[in-house]
């Protein structure tokens, strides 16, 4: 019994780290990666905002998980660390982020899958 809990998991996971992935793909704006100011980290002001906070990060911690297991397993592991990545609050978080896509890699399957909804494509970052 256990194992088809931990199956279920993993297929549950997986589905919806793409499914998350996806859509927050279409969303980004496209000059998400190049900005060169970090975001001022404001605590919220309100227990609605806190909860926004809090589920924010746990849900980009579930995806980056998943990404790190997609590595080693079926599906869009790297698109889904980056994506877990941007969620997460850290301090150099647009940093870390840019870093990981000079490979390029990432961002041309990101280009393509918002190619396919009419999205304009995102701008590459040059340098940090």
């Amino acid at each position: 019994m256990f194992y088809v809990w931990c199956t279920v998991a993993a297929v549950a996971t997986f589905v919806g780290s793409l499914a998350a992935a996806g859509v927050a793909l279409l969303y980004l704006p496209t000059d998400f990666f190049v900005r060169h100011s970090e975001p001022q980290l404001t605590r919220p002001q309100s227990v609605g905002g806190w909860a926004w906070r809090i589920g924010h990060n746990i849900a980009g911690v579930v995806i980056l998980i998943a990404g790190i297991v997609m590595i080693f397993t079926p599906g869009q592991g790297l698109l889904s660390i980056l994506l877990g990545l941007i969620l997460i609050d850290f301090p150099g978080k647009h940093a870390v982020v840019r870093r990981l896509l000079r490979n390029g890699k990432v961002v041309a399957a990101a280009n393509r899958w918002r190619a396919k909804f009419g999205k304009p494509a995102l701008e590459h970052p040059n340098h940090d």
